[in-house]
């Protein structure tokens, strides 16, 4: 029933193609930054459920950001990432001479 579901869906929303493209670094990225958020937090004098809120959001958006601003710029970075090269760092296919 869930795979028969699962092939129904064709299209994807746009926000779905964007944390899909970047759900590894996202993976990779998250603890580090959550745990600078969560060091920088120790400061302030919140509820505890309003400083999980702002460093989930905080930490989604800089991963995200770090992806779409760092990681898909660099064709080294996006192997390692994302495991495939940017279309625009891709090298152009050697065209071989035909003789005859």
């Amino acid at each position: 029933l869930v795979l028969r579901s699962a092939l129904r869906i064709r299209r994807f929303s746009p926000f779905t193609q964007r944390l899909c493209e970047a759900s590894f670094t996202i993976y990779m990225v998250h603890y580090p930054m959550l745990m600078a958020v969560n060091v920088f937090a120790l400061r302030l004098a919140w509820q505890p459920l309003a400083e999980y809120l702002t460093a989930v959001v905080l930490v989604g958006l800089a991963a995200d950001a770090f992806h779409f601003g760092i990681v898909r710029r660099s064709a080294l970075l996006s192997l390692l990432f994302s495991g495939r090269i940017p279309e625009a760092a891709r090298p152009e296919p050697r065209r071989t001479a035909t003789i005859g």
